[in-house]
């Protein structure tokens, strides 16, 4: 059913959190990256009909300043040392494993990263693809492009040049889109490629290369003994996004939450527990009613987008659905303003987040990683409508607030003010 060839899993790790694509990560432990990333990998392929992608080769994560599609600074000998697959350098170590793993269980096809290392692109950086990665590691799949990256490659004078230097590289099977004009890229490519191999610029045994490697993991798949595996399963398509998905899909983001705060408030119990009693609730913040802000970027497009983006079940109106089944109530205000009508509440509930975005357009600067201005004003507004009355725990003295920092990279930090009661920590998935 659907694709089979999927464009992951990441295999980046992270050491800048300004890196707009932190999120797509295991996060910035090599040891983690590679057994989560190595996992997914075996899930894709355990039913011998998928291919996975290990990606973005190579670097991606080290980049100056954590600027995508940058450029990865290493000295002459950790780069030799880089090209000779030398585990026993921990930069080499911590950039190669993730990759040495994947090859090991068999992954059959690798995506190249826009970076750059030391200022050439690793698209048309023959050491880093053929060099040491398919005669070093031993990596006998596919090398594919990433999306257009040709044309990134630097010091060559047309678009027909950065193609033999991208195939000379070693790359196998180049993702090209759009259109120059009038006439599809790819069509361009294709032409540029044939005069490269009548002028002899892309040798007979390259192409050979590429080739049997393409035709290899087709095989390896069954797509050479049954064609109709190249197309959707008409049949099955109507299972996609079936209960049974939604019900995996709920587990994958109840299992994902991680509960940074939960303290006691009232006879032994946290607040996380006393929550399912309570009668009379609010929720605010710029994400607790927004389900495009709720699932992030690459989410029906490719920066995804605030609003009602798609159908989905907002924090407000999943609460909402709970509290109207037991008969209670819960109000939302995006700002945390609320009327006097409102004020008799148990708790709370402040939903914050990122804007969506994707790539590039997620760099941040320094001073950028924290919370949008709006929505520390409304953790500010929450505060100070201390007058409240929160039934249950009036005793105590207590402000009764939850926050749920929504959605959030995965290495960046979350602050959690002192007088939160509980905070859930929500992530965008790899």
């Amino acid at each position: 059913m659907g694709a089979n060839w999927t464009f992951t899993p990441t295999l980046g790790v992270p050491h800048n959190e300004r890196w707009g694509r932190t999120y797509e990560t295991f996060g910035d432990d090599v040891e983690r990256v590679t057994s989560l990333g190595n996992s997914y990998i075996k899930g894709i392929e355990k039913d011998g009909s998928t291919l996975s992608t290990a990606k973005h080769y190579l670097g991606e994560g080290l980049t100056t300043n954590g600027t995508n599609q940058g450029n990865v600074e290493l000295s002459e000998r950790d780069y030799n040392d880089l090209i000779n697959a030398n585990m026993d350098n921990k930069i080499v170590k911590e950039i190669l494993t993730p990759y040495k793993k994947a090859i090991d269980q068999g992954v059959q096809s690798i995506m190249v990263s826009y970076n750059s290392i030391n200022g050439k692109k690793c698209h048309g950086n023959k050491d880093v693809i053929t060099s040491l990665l398919k005669e070093k590691l031993g990596f006998e799949g596919i090398v594919i492009s990433d999306y257009n990256g040709l044309d990134q490659i630097e010091n060559q004078s047309s678009y027909k040049d950065k193609a033999i230097a991208c195939i000379n590289a070693g790359v196998d099977m180049l993702m090209v889109a759009e259109k120059d004009g009038d006439t599809p890229r790819w069509k361009n490519l294709y032409n540029a490629l044939v005069e490269a191999v009548n002028e002899n610029k892309i040798s007979e045994e390259r192409l050979n290369d590429a080739t049997a490697r393409i035709l290899t993991a087709k095989e390896n798949i069954g797509l050479l003994d049954d064609s109709s595996k190249a197309y959707a399963n008409t049949t099955e398509q109507a299972l996609f996004g079936g209960q049974e998905h939604r019900t995996l899909a709920r587990q994958a983001v109840s299992e994902s939450l991680v509960l940074l705060k939960n303290d006691i408030v009232k006879d032994n119990q946290t607040i996380m527990q006393a929550l399912q009693n309570m009668d009379n609730l609010i929720v605010a913040g710029s994400a607790g009613d927004d389900i495009g802000k709720q699932c992030g970027g690459w989410t029906i497009t490719w920066q995804g987008a605030t609003g009602n983006t798609t159908k989905g079940t907002t924090i407000f109106s999943g609460l909402k659905a709970a509290m109207d089944k037991k008969g209670g109530t819960v109000n939302y205000s995006a700002n945390g303003v609320f009327t006097d009508s409102d004020k008799k509440v148990d708790a709370a509930i402040v939903v914050v987040g990122e804007n969506p975005y994707a790539e590039s357009s997620g760099d941040r600067s320094a001073g950028q990683l924290k919370l949008p201005a709006s929505d520390i004003s409304t953790i500010k507004q929450i505060d100070l409508q201390s007058a409240w009355q929160y039934q249950p725990f009036r005793n105590t003295g207590t402000r009764h607030e939850l926050h749920v920092p929504l959605p959030h990279p995965a290495d960046e930090p979350v602050n959690v003010p002192d007088d939160t009661d509980s905070a859930i920590h929500s992530f965008l998935s790899p």
